[in-house]
């Protein structure tokens, strides 16, 4: 069985690895190493949107993307593979490509989870940061901006404990 596995690598290395590429589509590693890299990329500036929007105060913006953020992050995400791989090209009657299909769907589910990460470390803050930037004269919007990256960056040092 195992020399058997070992013999089918040996003989299809090349396929697995880049697919048909030179006569076909790219396929095996280098794919899942480029749709990782560009839905990761593309997948934070929308979580940090995302996470604005749970934080504002409007209703209309706040509900949806609460509701998309709630419902991608209870579905796994093969299922959500499987309905935008089937269900999109149903509704739009357009033919996607299976690239596009792979890379929003993992831009979508990525983003629902990295904007969790990123309304926690606003919500973290303490109000005195909040007043300390204020007293340098930081607007609400570069507040909101900077936060994360202010809490994040904090070095805090580490002490022994007293006996």
């Amino acid at each position: 069985m195992i020399q058997d596995m070992i013999a089918i690598i040996k003989d299809y290395w090349l396929l697995l690895l880049i697919g048909q590429y030179p006569n076909g589509p790219l396929g095996g590693l280098a794919n899942t190493l480029i749709l990782s890299a560009l839905s990761i990329t593309l997948a934070f500036p929308a979580s940090i949107l995302f996470a604005m929007a749970r934080l504002s105060k409007s209703r209309l913006l706040r509900w949806p993307v609460t509701a998309l953020v709630y419902f991608t992050r209870g579905v796994p995400l093969l299922m959500l593979i499987l309905w935008s791989y089937f269900l999109v090209p149903l509704l739009t009657g357009a033919d996607v490509p299976s690239f596009v299909t792979m890379l929003t769907t993992l831009v979508v589910y990525q983003s629902a989870f990295l904007s969790e990460v990123v309304r926690a470390g606003i919500v973290a803050l303490g109000p005195g940061q909040m007043d300390a930037a204020r007293a340098l004269g930081h607007g609400y919007m570069m507040l909101r901006s900077r936060a994360a990256r202010w809490s994040s960056s904090a070095v805090h040092p580490v002490r022994e404990n007293p006996r």
